[in-house]
């Protein structure tokens, strides 16, 4: 399935497929065995988005750029998107990233190459979810633990920036790599969701009229979805009705009216957690987006927050799972 620019759009695996009814106009969905879904992200590779380093990259004998090559391609991504929030996609500490330096380097240049080559990349439709609600910090070490992209779920709480890394990386399998979003994926984002129609003030100002904040109001009439008005130490069923300023959690998809491009909660909810370090070594780990307890205008979309390597309070969240590489795997 070509898109509109030109670039063939791969199937991370044999295992997905393209769910009915989406398209690349409204954001394509696909879906893996077990039901967990990704938006195509695109990034047309044309001599606008990559002024410096061109569209006839190809990779060496080893299958890799060179040095050079990655960083002008990091650098005009970062350009194209307009959206960059002052941290950059660097290694700080294994408690940062749950990478050592050499491995968070080589997924960084996979991301680079991915993105570059596909003309894309896939994320999690959804904020990541786990079926049984956490209340607490519990160490992630069993298989139970792997964080689903699935509506009606319990937004994965409580974990550390490190672990988060680690989850993400559990969802691979076949030829792709599953990974946490670096900082100019986040970007590229929403760039993709401007291109589609949404405005730089919704994106970038305040994003109350479509996410999930303190200041926002809607009505939830999911009746498979949850909510909580306790921070999630508790949860009642939907439909519910939020008239007023008040903090309301909810589980991931609970509505429409937080979707762009079929992607749910990128503005509000939960924050997420990126792979970007914030030049501060007391509080090196990144989270984006804006959550529940915050006004949309004070963490819209594109905010990014500066936190600890132990902070996995109720909105010290896991993110959503990207998923690169994907160049053998069939062709849609």
């Amino acid at each position: 399935m070509p898109s509109d620019t030109g670039t063939t759009l791969y199937l991370p695996s044999e295992d997905f497929s393209q769910v009915a009814g989406t398209d690349l106009s409204t954001g394509l969905v696909i879906e893996d065995n077990v039901g967990n879904q990704y938006v195509w992200i695109e990034v047309p590779r044309t001599v606008s988005v990559y002024p410096t380093a061109g569209t006839e990259i190809t990779a060496g004998a080893d299958g890799k750029f060179t040095e050079e090559q990655y960083t002008t391609i990091e650098e005009d991504l970062h350009t194209y998107t307009t959206y960059v929030v002052n941290y950059t996609d660097t290694w700080y500490s294994e408690e940062q990233t749950g990478l050592t330096k050499s491995e968070y380097n080589n997924l960084k240049q996979t991301m680079l190459q991915s993105v570059y080559e596909n003309g894309g990349f896939w994320i999690g439709r959804y904020e990541a979810g786990i079926a049984t609600n956490r209340t607490s910090y519990v160490p992630i070490n069993d298989s139970s633990a792997i964080p689903t992209s699935k509506e009606n779920q319990y937004p994965y709480t409580y974990i550390y920036c490190s672990e988060a890394q680690t989850l993400a990386d559990k969802v691979n399998s076949g030829d792709y790599t599953s990974s946490l979003m670096f900082g100019v994926q986040w970007d590229l984002v929403l760039k993709y969701l401007e291109t589609k129609g949404a405005t730089e003030d919704e994106l970038d100002s305040n994003s109350t009229s479509w996410g999930n904040y303190l200041d926002s109001t809607y009505n939830i009439t999911n009746t498979l979805a949850k909510y909580s008005l306790e921070y999630g130490a508790s949860w009642l069923n939907a439909p519910y009705n939020k008239k007023s300023s008040e903090p309301v959690l909810l589980t991931t998809g609970a509505s429409s009216t937080f979707s762009k491009q079929n992607i749910y909660d990128i503005a509000g909810n939960v924050f997420e957690w990126t792979l970007e370090y914030t030049d501060r070594p007391n509080n090196p780990c990144t989270l984006r987006g804006g959550g529940y307890s915050y006004n949309g205008s004070s963490d819209p979309a594109n905010y990014g927050g500066a936190f600890g390597t132990t902070y996995a309070y109720d909105d010290g969240r896991f993110s959503r799972v990207t998923l690169l590489k994907c160049l053998k795997s069939k062709i849609m």
